[in-house]
């Protein structure tokens, strides 16, 4: 009449699981015994009173969307127009307050946008009323609108859609989406590996030879399903582990389709061919099964899990065709060591391409992956003058017990509790792979699921992060100081801090960033200069002096004003300086209020090429050019327009080369295109 359970206990951006033993429903009871006698005349016996049947146990189990995640849910019905999911007719209605922490879920995956007042940001903790009141003033971003059509949870549709960024960037192969969809397929399920326990090949075994002989072998068993682990697991934990477990378990039960085709045409060629297409599966299912119990791993997650990412893959090609196939196989990482663990008929005889243990940019993109998906699950190692300064607290305060202290590392999750408190400290899971590392613990890290038992709370399917990568795959939970580009002080500091980053064709600026509702600090970053003015001043600061258009250099001698002076900004009351700055910030490109690149300039000066001639080439009092350097300043733009269109058709300077070597480059390419015509 019991069963174990695993109610979620709200934490904000995660939720707590606690098994716990409990009495089921009378409709449960009642369906289970209806199971005796369906084949044959039987019998049901319930071992407990008919009292406790009546008094105890509820006529029906609590909704089961009372205790999942609402991730899912809120992300659908906005995508159908529903403004506000707590004003939807539900069949059972869930807490309103489940619903807002839902699209505070949502809101640091960067689906849904952020409220005016900030709250669900990450620089802040919200109270469930405030949650509750702002969940009908956001609306999907087109994040937002491509996590929703993409038919997996949020969180793992966010993964998948930041590998497929990656890609686009180029920073990964087209590979990487396979492994992207093996990563969605492993962290849905259970951990594939079995926990091995030391202590079943350390006892005597019954005494004598015989058992000695048996420990013996026990613990030869165990020294080698250890070293099986160790050699699938990865160093960042968890969630690689798994893939790279379902890799070669996908290796494996090609090699043994492999060799039942062999048999099977053998036995063909001999004249005595009777083995079917089932029984070829099934020996290759039997051949997958028996390499998991050699390698300490559960056979049924990892079947479910390839079926799983098969049919993922299948789905998403129906929606997107390029999105896989034989291209994304051959394009994928595995190359790159020289290594390729496929074979061609293993390849002909899968609809889906063989997965491959990932390694390189591949590897790096899942990582990625998973800080963009488990954003608002990331947790921070606690130091010892950090837990120090806790405990002091605690103590002066009367909370501490004696169950405060310990020897494990311990982590802080970003993420506060239900009541906006501190919350409890979460531990790295005994079974993690991070556990069996070598290497010292994570100082950051993304969880899956916190687990809490009678003594910790655990954090289960661990990955390690690198804090840089929260500053562009988590961009709802880090805020960067000094966002607003509308105060004057902003101005300020972009006109004296901002610099032109010629490799990224754009006027950057070094700011601080926090993660987070604990305010975490992050490491520096840089990130584009957002008041136009300042941007717009910068940009023409280096292309007044030659930085950002080598053909301008020329131009140095002969202007009337250090290109310093652009960045004292309208407010410094000189002509050529406003006019310049009118100029760039009259003629924005797309959302940009401001012309701040050589991508920009070039894409305007191909609707008007005398853009900036009035501006540059004016002489005399209040312009930029010296009397007698007119001609030069004409030659020099004119170069300028040109290096530009060449920049825009390369793809940008890359921080190297120079302007006037491109365009000699191009008038050699037509010399010698004319010269092979004459010939």
């Amino acid at each position: 009449g019991q069963a174990e359970a695993k109610p979620q206990q709200p934490l904000r951006g995660a939720a707590v699981a606690r098994y716990r033993v409990g009495w089921v429903s009378r409709a449960s009871a009642e369906q289970r015994a209806g199971r005796a006698g369906r084949t044959a005349p039987g019998h049901c016996y319930r071992l407990y009173s008919s009292a406790v049947f009546a008094d105890r146990l509820l006529e029906h189990a609590p909704p089961a969307i009372g205790g999942e995640p609402l991730e899912g849910v809120a992300l659908a019905l906005r995508a159908l127009g529903v403004d506000n999911p707590g004003a939807f007719p539900f069949p059972t209605r869930p807490d309103p307050v489940a619903l807002a922490r839902a699209d505070e879920a949502l809101r640091a995956l960067g689906a849904l946008t952020t409220t005016k007042d900030g709250s669900g940001g990450g620089g802040g903790v919200s109270s469930p009323s405030s949650l509750s009141s702002s969940s009908s003033s956001s609306s999907l971003t087109p994040l937002g609108r491509a996590m929703a059509f993409v038919p997996l949870s949020p969180r793992h549709a966010r993964a998948l859609l930041e590998v497929a960024s990656a890609i686009k960037r180029g920073e990964a192969r087209p590979g990487a989406l396979a492994a992207a969809l093996a990563l969605a397929a492993v962290m849905s399920l259970e951990s594939p590996f079995l926990h091995l326990d030391g202590g079943s090949g350390t006892g005597s075994g019954g005494g004598g030879n015989e058992g000695g002989e048996q420990a013996r072998k026990a613990a030869e068993r165990l020294s080698a399903l250890r070293a099986a682990h160790a050699r699938l697991r990865d160093e960042s934990g968890d969630a690689l582990s798994a893939v790279a477990a379902l890799a070669e378990y996908e290796q494996a039960a090609a090699r043994a389709v492999e060799e039942a085709e062999e048999e099977k045409a053998k036995k063909r060629g001999g004249g005595s061919s009777t083995t079917s297409a089932a029984a070829v599966a099934a020996a290759a299912a039997a051949a997958a099964d028996s390499w998991c119990a050699a390698n300490g791993l559960h056979a049924k997650n990892l079947r479910e899990a390839s079926s799983l990412r098969k049919q993922l893959g299948a789905t998403l090609a129906r929606l997107a065709p390029s999105s896989s196939g034989k291209k994304a196989a051959a394009d994928d990482d595995g190359d790159e060591d020289g290594s390729s663990s496929s074979s061609s008929s293993s390849s002909k005889s899968s609809s889906s391409p063989l997965l491959r243990r990932p390694s390189g940019s591949t590897r790096v993109a899942l990582l990625k992956a998973v800080a963009a998906g488990w954003a608002d699950q990331v947790a921070r190692r606690v130091h010892s003058l950090e837990r120090l300064e806790a405990s002091a607290s605690a103590f002066s305060s009367g909370s501490m017990t004696s169950s405060s202290a310990g020897r494990a590392v311990r982590y802080q999750p970003a993420a506060a509790a239900a009541d906006g408190g501190e919350g409890p400290s979460v531990f790295l899971h005994p079974r993690s792979a991070l556990c069996r590392n070598r290497a010292p613990p994570p100082a950051w890290c993304a969880f899956a699921d916190l687990v809490a038992t009678a003594k910790r709370t655990y954090m289960s399917g661990v990955t390690t992060l690198d804090p840089r990568w929260l500053l562009t795959c988590a961009p709802g939970m880090v805020t960067v100081q000094g966002e607003s580009a509308s105060s004057s002080s902003d101005l300020a500091e972009g006109l004296s801090a901002a610099a032109y980053d010629r490799g990224l064709d754009a006027v950057m600026r070094s700011r601080a960033a926090t993660f987070g509702p604990r305010s975490w600090p992050l490491p520096a970053s840089r990130v584009e200069e957002p008041n136009p003015e300042a941007r717009a001043a910068v940009f023409a600061e280096a292309l007044l002096s030659g930085r950002a258009l080598r053909s301008l250099a020329p131009l140095r001698p002969w202007l009337a004003a250090p290109p310093s002076s652009m960045r004292g900004g309208k407010s410094s009351g000189q002509r050529r300086v406003a006019a310049v700055l009118e100029a760039l910030m009259r003629e924005g490109v797309g959302d940009r209020c401001a012309v701040g690149s050589v991508a920009s300039l070039s894409e305007v000066w191909s609707r008007d090429p005398l853009f900036l001639e009035r501006e540059i080439l004016s002489s005399g009092s209040g312009g930029w050019i010296r009397v007698g350097g007119e001609a030069v300043a004409a030659s020099a733009l004119a170069a300028a327009r040109v290096e530009a269109a060449s920049w825009s058709k390369g793809g940008g300077g890359g921080g190297g080369g120079e302007g006037e070597e491109v365009v000699v480059e191009e008038k050699k390419k037509k010399k010698t295109t004319k010269k092979r015509k004459n010939i």
